[in-house]
């Protein structure tokens, strides 16, 4: 029988070695007789020799694949890093095409996935005259449109999440385009390789059915009216109902968090792997929002209460942006004489705000009490990553806001109460999220919602935003 080809490159470090065999068990667990997979693993210079034997031993399990290491030695490891939690290693993913110069097209694919399908379907996609394709960010085109600005793209109409893609391996060596992306290695807060490969490739980005990278954190978005400019029925139902393709995206992995949704499925593949005999120390997550446990909630009142050490720590050690330390501790200054809610700020993107002393102009302008929303990780969340999850409201509020709103108290600090909302709590992802849709008026958002209104009527200075430029006209010049 002639066999369905298909070369599929993944790539880790000595940290994550436990995962790659789990991903390769799933695709083969799911894979037809007749497909066949050629497993590539980009490695650095630092995974041990039993953990390449480990991953090497998956081709012992199935005659219908091999397993290969490539170690990249230190290449990229001295590079710039511009995020707080993925490593340079995801940069050897601009070493595919030069180095596997034997195919003219590699699926590639991230460690954090399972594959519930025979991937031979996404492998034969056309390219035609295209770099990669991949999976439209949905999230990306409705909540960062600030982005277009960032990469200096005209849109985000085709940005995709780069954890699987089609890459036209062929094209890129014939157009050299691993020098242009190295160009831009570490000039992109907030990603390692996405923004690069965004920005690089921009215009000729295929765009491919959503079923083939579900990340579980924005599956809700698919759910909403919204999801039908982009997508038919069809497609939607497959993705939620039928994904091809999981993507446990984020800090909260299946290894680490027992309740995750679809964590069990993705244990069952560790516990037929060559590691199965080693335990992970996997958690409750809903353990870890439980009010007045130590936890997660708990850690972020360890940061603030000694604020100026600590946030001095996490801008200089992951930005090495040392003059933003000035910024956020007169920032939470203010904050902390601050009592009430008569104002609130949509922050997009807290990072570039603060960078340009937005901020802290901002509050010069208005000169009243506020309450920062922020649906981004900003610096002083990459360490905990809630806000890009799930809703996540930590602010200085008074107790009024409890009796129209339901928030869930979680920690004290110096008199100055913290609150997360149901939303947090009960999986309500975006419910609030999608109210404040940047399409939304002030006026939209108070008819849509009575409580939300009982607020806003009582609110004489409401700033609404979801983009910098926004903030920016209201501040004036940011020079």
């Amino acid at each position: 029988m002639t066999k369905n080809i298909i070369p599929i490159c993944t790539i880790t470090d000595e940290n994550l070695t436990f995962t790659v065999p789990a991903l390769f068990i799933s695709i083969m667990e799911t894979a037809k007789q007749s497909t066949f997979c050629k497993f590539y693993c980009f490695i650095t210079k630092n995974v041990s020799q039993k953990d390449r034997e480990k991953i090497i031993a998956v081709q012992e399990m199935y005659k219908n694949c091999t397993v290969e290491l490539i170690d990249m030695g230190e290449k990229y490891l001295d590079s710039i890093n511009r995020h707080a939690t993925v490593t340079n290693a995801c940069l050897y993913k601009f070493a595919i095409a030069p180095v596997l110069t034997q195919y003219d097209k590699i699926l590639y694919l991230d460690t954090d996935i399972i594959v519930n399908e025979d991937l031979y379907e996404i492998y034969s996609t056309d390219l035609k005259d295209n770099y990669l394709a991949g999976v439209f960010n949905i999230y990306y085109y409705f909540y960062k449109k600030y982005l277009a600005r960032l990469l200096n793209i005209p849109d985000l109409n085709s940005y995709i999440n780069a954890g699987v893609m089609l890459m036209n391996t062929k094209l890129i060596r014939q157009n050299n385009l691993t020098k242009i992306l190295e160009e831009n290695i570490g000039k992109f807060q907030g990603s390692v390789d996405q923004h690069i490969f965004n920005k690089v490739c921009y215009g000729k980005i295929l765009n491919i059915a959503p079923k083939y990278n579900v990340t579980l954190k924005y599956i809700e978005m698919y759910q909403q009216p919204e999801a039908k400019i982009f997508y038919t029925q069809k497609e939607i139902d497959e993705t939620i109902n039928a994904p091809a393709i999981i993507h446990y995206t984020g800090i909260r992995k299946p290894w680490n968090y027992e309740d995750l949704p679809l964590a069990g499925r993705w244990y069952s593949y560790y516990l037929k792997s060559p590691y199965k005999d080693i335990p992970l120390k996997r958690e409750k997550f809903s353990k870890l929002i439980a009010p007045n446990h130590k936890n997660l909630f708990s850690q972020m009142v360890g940061y603030f209460s000694h604020f100026q050490s600590q946030i001095y720590k996490i801008l200089n050690t992951k930005f090495n942006v040392s003059d933003n330390y000035r910024d956020y501790k007169q920032l939470f200054k203010y904050i902390k004489k601050q009592n009430s809610f008569p104002i609130l700020i949509m922050l997009e993107n807290l990072d570039d705000l603060v960078e340009n002393r937005i901020v802290l102009k901002l509050i010069e302008k208005i000169n009243s009490k506020f309450v920062v929303l922020s649906k981004k990780n900003g610096v002083l969340f990459d360490e905990f990553n809630t806000a890009k999850v799930k809703l996540f409201v930590f602010d200085y509020i008074n107790k009024n806001i409890l009796k129209t709103l339901k928030f869930y108290k979680i920690v004290i600090l110096n008199n100055i109460e913290s609150y997360a909302t149901a939303g947090l709590l009960n999986e309500n992802r975006y419910n609030f999220m999608w109210l404040l849709h940047d399409k939304n008026t002030i006026e939209d958002i108070v008819s849509q919602n009575e409580s939300i209104q009982k607020i806003f009527n009582s609110t004489k200075n409401i700033i609404y935003s979801t983009e910098i430029d926004k903030i920016i006209s209201v501040v004036g010049d940011k020079k």
